[in-house]
């Protein structure tokens, strides 16, 4: 597979040791998300993917930030939607998710939305209806093998694509690729997330 890099920030050719994946990001960035429920997401693995997030980024100099941080709060970001979500409703179903908190404050308040639920894309983060970039995580296949899935999609919400290659030492592959045993940052990767809409 031919490289294909989102954004300026997601280009390694900026950076001389972008293969690098023992480095850590200073001074420390937050990295920042709204969480929100639809009624037809079932099991946990919403909280072993945040868990699997944070084993693999807290390395290199990130924290994370999330609302809600309660039970309490979860109900609240819940919306009663039984239906898979299609492409068609994605964006009433982004609407429903600012009427319940606004995750685009103006003045550095913005957040990157992740939304469990039945989705008919599976797992993928979209751009539509003049958000930013948000993104869906289905119940059925949502640890992709390595639990890595929600770092996964948040890496496509700092404009980093798929990247698959063979400079990393067997079994490593990084969080961006489509292989398995996916478990490390690199340093390029690290960056762009550094500076994504989201990450303060």
């Amino acid at each position: 597979m031919g490289y294909s890099f989102g954004s300026k920030y997601a280009n390694p050719s900026r950076y001389p040791d972008w293969q690098k994946i023992d480095f850590q990001i200073n001074p420390p960035r937050t990295i920042r998300l709204a969480f929100f429920w639809l009624s037809n997401f079932f099991g946990d693995r919403d909280s072993m993917l945040f868990k699997r997030a944070l084993e693999v980024a807290g390395p290199r100099g990130f924290r994370f930030d999330v609302v809600p941080s309660t039970p309490a709060g979860r109900l609240k970001h819940t919306i009663s939607w039984e239906d898979v979500v299609e492409e068609e409703t994605r964006r009433v179903i982004r609407g429903k998710c600012a009427e319940i908190f606004d995750d685009q404050k103006a003045g550095g308040g913005q957040r990157f939305p992740v939304i469990f639920g039945q989705n008919r894309g599976g797992n993928e983060t979209v751009t539509d209806g003049g958000w930013p970039k948000y993104c869906f995580i289905s119940p059925s296949g949502a640890s992709g093998g390595d639990g890595l899935t929600l770092l996964h999609e948040i890496g496509h919400g700092a404009d980093l694509e798929h990247h698959d290659h063979d400079h990393l030492p067997i079994p490593h592959a990084n969080f961006m690729s489509l292989k398995p045993n996916r478990d490390c940052i690199q340093f390029y990767q690290g960056r762009s997330l550094a500076e994504a809409y989201f990450v303060r």
